[in-house]
């Protein structure tokens, strides 16, 4: 199956929108729900991944986990990475998973998100993920032909006002706003897709 930005689209990004505080574990569910949901037969996920020697972790010695394996037919050919902090250093494992010969994997889908807000009083704001992509995008290791990596950003804004149990925490004050993606190798900022956006309806 060929997977694209278009197919991403359409998983169902109500769910991120409607989550407050740190995604990952919901981000993880939404992506493997959308991907066993192309394919009820073919399709199946490792959830927790497995490991694999990377550069990313201090050294060729070091193992670094990924969130999931997707696979089709009982074979292995994605791996996601969905992070809240380690942008740059979760996307060289990635690209390690890519390049690894014995596992055969086609893409991986790299979803970033904030966690939190930074500055004070009407200073502060959720920093846009895509003011930080080509600095990603220039770490990243190479890739053997073929292979993609579609690089996804949950971005949120800081929402002061909320009410009722969401005022516990400024990790909650962090609304999701919109969705976009772009396809590595070759994709910049200015490339990226809005592939969902907020709809309090």
């Amino acid at each position: 199956m060929t997977v694209n930005l278009a197919e991403l689209g359409n998983a169902d990004w109500s769910v991120a929108f409607r989550t407050y505080g740190n995604d990952h574990s919901t981000l993880i569910g939404l992506i493997v729900s959308w991907w066993i949901g192309l394919d009820k037969v073919k399709h199946e996920a490792l959830d927790g991944g497995i490991s694999r020697p990377t550069s990313a972790m201090g050294g060729s010695a070091k193992r670094g986990h990924c969130d999931a394996i997707l696979l089709e037919s009982n074979r292995a050919v994605g791996v996601l990475e969905v992070e809240g902090t380690r942008f740059e250093q979760t996307l060289i494992k990635m690209c390690d998973f890519l390049n690894d010969k014995k596992l055969g994997l086609e893409f991986g889908i790299f979803l970033a998100y904030r966690t939190t807000a930074k500055g004070r009083q009407r200073h502060r704001h959720v920093q846009p993920l895509a003011d930080e992509i080509d600095g990603w995008v220039e770490k990243m290791k190479p890739l053997p032909a073929g292979k993609r990596i579609f690089l996804l950003g949950l971005e949120k804004i800081w929402t002061p006002d909320v009410v009722g149990i969401r005022t516990e925490s400024g990790y909650y004050k962090c609304s999701p706003r919109e969705v976009w993606g772009i396809e590595l190798p070759g994709g910049h900022a200015t490339d990226r897709v809005v592939l969902s956006s907020y709809d309090k309806s």
